[in-house]
């Protein structure tokens, strides 16, 4: 069920749902009541902080590709390899299911 309405409110902060931007927001904040997160954070967060940024070091909330802050996952190229990304095929859908509790314990 999270994975669902994380689906739609990430389309919802594209506002590509409906052409109704109340409908937008009314989508949108099911991820308030579903998964425990803010939407209002997630637009943020989402729209001003990874879309204009998009995995540029420093700037993108979303990853850390930085050599001194290595990522759990590989990429982009440029990233230093360590030895675990060998294995992110395996761990990385994993994790994934975990999003949605990370959202709610850092938002």
């Amino acid at each position: 069920m999270q994975s669902y309405v994380h689906c739609h409110c990430h389309c919802c902060s594209h506002f590509s749902v409906t052409r109704n931007p109340v409908m937008w927001r009314v989508v949108g904040h099911l991820q308030d009541f579903v998964n425990g997160t803010s939407y209002y954070v997630w637009v943020y967060q989402h729209i001003f902080g990874h879309h204009p940024y998009t995995n540029i070091d420093g700037f993108d909330p979303d990853i850390s590709t930085a050599k001194h802050k290595p990522d759990m996952r590989r990429i982009k190229w440029s990233q230093s390899w360590v030895p675990r990304y060998f294995y992110q095929h395996i761990y990385i859908p994993s994790i994934y299911c975990l999003v949605g509790l990370h959202n709610v314990l850092t938002d």
